[in-house]
């Protein structure tokens, strides 16, 4: 099974009888590819860090923007 092909689990917590709602558990494969891609991803923050990178500040979004 690969990393895109999530396996349908069991309803969720809350009991939503929507037809068109689904569950999807990760499998192994998928937490293994998640975990290697947050290592790279803290390697390169990490990195950015060191060269003196910073964030730029990002405005807040509108309430309009959102609901889009």
């Amino acid at each position: 099974m690969g990393p895109r092909e999530a396996r349908p689990g069991g309803r969720g917590p809350r009991s939503n009888n929507d037809a068109r709602r689904r569950y999807y558990r990760l499998t192994p494969f998928g937490r293994a590819v998640l975990e290697a891609e947050t290592s790279r991803l803290d390697a390169l923050v990490k990195q950015a860090r060191r060269k003196g990178v910073t964030p730029i500040a990002r405005p807040a979004l509108q309430a309009s923007s959102r609901t889009k």
